[in-house]
């Protein structure tokens, strides 16, 4: 005890902090236990007083909480999943650059007290090379979002070069080319700005000294140069259009000419039905209105190729209204020999087939609608002989066979059994089976 009243203070200044008194204060008193109560409490105060260095340690670490309290793999996943502009990206990772620098200037490895040695270089690493995993880890995610878009502009140049040297079908694709020519600006434009954007990414990548990859820098590059040789495709697309143009202008008075020559043949073939009139050569003779049908369906479908092609080059527009008067003209002889086909086909089979396979219902409807025809028929073809006596014919045939109709329905009829047979076999005189 007497001792300590010789003893110099110690105390050193440690990132700020001062003990409150200069020098350890001698025992006083004869009374030893007073003393020793004396000594304890100046100790305990000596202990407190050194509490301050490991405090200031302490709030030093406090000022990096992010780096404390945050854990990369989901940090990195949130970072990921939201839109963040470029100039948002390079504050986040200045912002762990400047931890780490701070971190290692403000922190000492070891921090040596009176009564206490504190090791900091373990937590003080851990610190720096997670700032450092950090700003890796979006530099890469960078990087990595740069060349995909760096691929992706590569492709919609293509699209455009494709589209820019694509050779023309017809027409209508010519127009769409050509349309196509004039006002590609604005996705080139779209792209251009998309450009500017990866650019300054690769900037930023460079300011943080990342290795850029040379297939990443290739990439960028070539998408680069893309529009300047989309300019060139362009311009050479202008003439070579016009070319085409001319030639499809000359194929359409071509098509013009030949479409005139198709219309006049349909007309001259309509124009020989007036002279039909074998009823038994109605089968084929339906087989060419089938075709005859069809002729007629293609001409409205090239009469309107035509048309819609003498707007895209200026061309008066030609009509087409005979396609629609000899359609009309031409269903009377059509529905003639269509149905008189049918009926001469079934009526073998009503007169002389399988009993068995008639079907009642069926036959009398067909009747009842052809003979209607038949009757209307015989009036529209009036003052033309041929088709208006196959019409009568028709008429005719129908009606001699109308009274079969009822014995037909009778006897199909379901509700005929046996009982019945055998009633009309013995009535008969001669058996009857169905």
């Amino acid at each position: 005890v007497a001792a300590s009243k010789t003893i110099v203070s110690f105390s050193v200044e440690v990132i700020g902090a001062k003990c409150s008194s200069p020098f350890l204060a001698p025992c006083e008193g004869a009374d030893f236990e007073q003393v020793m109560a004396d000594s304890i409490s100046r100790v305990r105060t000596s202990v407190a007083d050194n509490e301050s260095g490991p405090t200031a340690v302490v709030k030093e670490l406090a000022k990096f909480p992010f780096l404390v309290e945050t854990q990369i793999d989901s940090y990195v996943e949130a970072w990921r999943e939201s839109v963040h502009p470029i100039k948002e990206t390079r504050a986040e990772i200045k912002r762990f650059v400047r931890a780490a620098e701070q971190v290692t200037r403000r922190i000492a490895s070891d921090v040596v007290l009176r009564l206490y040695s504190i090791s900091c270089l373990q937590t003080k690493t851990l610190l720096t090379e997670k700032a450092e995993m950090l700003k890796k880890i979006m530099l890469s995610n960078l990087a990595d979002e740069t060349r995909e878009q760096s691929q992706a502009m590569v492709v919609s140049f293509e699209g455009i070069l494709g589209k820019l040297k694509e050779s023309p079908e017809d027409p209508e694709m010519l127009a769409q080319l050509q349309d196509y020519v004039k006002t590609c600006d604005t996705e080139i434009d779209e792209l251009s700005n998309e450009i500017s954007k990866a650019r300054e990414k690769h900037d930023m990548l460079e300011e943080f000294e990342f290795d850029i990859s040379k297939e990443d820098f290739s990439l960028y590059w070539q998408a680069y140069g893309k529009p300047r040789e989309i300019n060139a495709v362009r311009m050479a697309a202008i003439p070579r259009q016009e070319d085409d143009r001319l030639k499809f202008m000359q194929k359409l008075q071509e098509l013009s000419q030949d479409f005139q020559k198709e219309l006049q043949s349909i007309e001259a073939d309509i124009a020989a039905f007036v002279t039909y009139k074998d009823l038994d050569q109605a089968e084929e003779y339906a087989g060419q209105v089938m075709i005859l049908n069809q002729r007629l369906v293609e001409a409205r479908e090239t009469g309107e190729v035509v048309n819609n092609r003498e707007k895209l080059f200026e061309f008066a527009s030609t009509s087409f209204d005979e396609i629609e008067s000899m359609t009309i003209n031409f269903k009377p002889y059509a529905d003639l020999w269509t149905i008189s086909a049918e009926f001469t086909k079934k009526f073998p089979t009503w007169t002389d087939g399988p009993f068995t396979s008639l079907d009642a219902d069926a036959i009398e409807a067909n009747v009842t609608a052809w003979w209607k025809f038949a009757w209307k028929a015989e009036k529209t073809f009036e003052g033309k002989k041929e088709p208006q006596s196959v019409a009568v014919k028709l008429k005719q045939m129908l009606d001699d066979f109308k009274p079969h109709l009822p014995i037909i329905s009778a006897l199909r009829n379901p509700g005929m059994r046996e009982r019945h047979w055998a009633k009309l076999s013995a009535e008969a005189g001669e058996p009857i089976v169905p």
